[in-house]
C-alpha cells in the first residue's frame, strides 16, 4: 500500500444535511460524501492522511500515523489544517465511513455476452420467445 500520494476523490456530493465544515483559520466549506479508492480509506482510517483536509501526513519525508495534530502546510511552512489527528480521527472516521460503493458497471462484458448467447441458443432450439425485459434487463443485478 501507497502512504504518501495524493488521494483521489472518486465522486463527491453534497452532505444530506447542507453542514458545513470550519477551518480553525475560519474559512468554512460544505460538508460533502466523497467515494475514494479503498486504498485511500484504509490510509485515512490508519492515520496517513488527514480525514479533515485529505492530505497525506509526511513528515522529513517519511510517511506518519496519526500525528498530534495534521501536517498539511502552505507553501509559506505555515499549517493550515491543525485537526487533532491523534484525539480524534478515529472517532471521526467511525462517524463519517458509510461503507463501500460501487462505481460503474458491475457486468463483466464477457459474462453479459454469454447470457445473451445462451438466450438465443434457448429461443432457437424451443422455439419460444423472450421479452425484452427478460432478454435486457434494466433493474439493479
Amino acid at each position: 500500500m501507497s502512504r504518501d500520494g495524493p488521494v483521489q476523490i472518486l465522486d463527491a456530493v453534497p452532505a444530506d444535511d447542507n453542514t458545513t465544515v470550519v477551518f480553525p483559520d475560519g474559512r468554512e466549506f460544505l460538508d460533502v460524501n466523497m467515494a475514494l479508492h479503498d486504498e485511500d480509506v484504509e490510509r485515512i482510517r490508519a492515520g496517513y492522511v488527514c480525514i479533515r483536509c485529505l492530505e497525506p501526513q509526511i513528515e522529513d519525508g517519511l510517511p506518519v500515523a496519526f500525528p498530534e495534530r495534521c501536517l498539511s502546510e502552505l507553501p509559506n511552512g505555515q499549517r493550515w489544517c491543525n485537526f487533532p489527528m491523534r484525539e480524534k480521527q478515529a472517532e471521526e472516521f467511525a462517524i463519517q465511513f458509510k461503507g463501500s460503493v460501487s462505481i460503474g458497471s458491475r457486468v463483466n462484458v464477457d459474462d453479459e455476452l454469454e447470457r445473451l448467447k445462451e438466450i438465443d441458443e434457448y429461443e432457437q432450439r424451443t422455439g419460444i420467445h423472450l421479452p425484452p425485459s427478460v432478454k435486457y434487463p434494466t433493474g439493479p443485478i
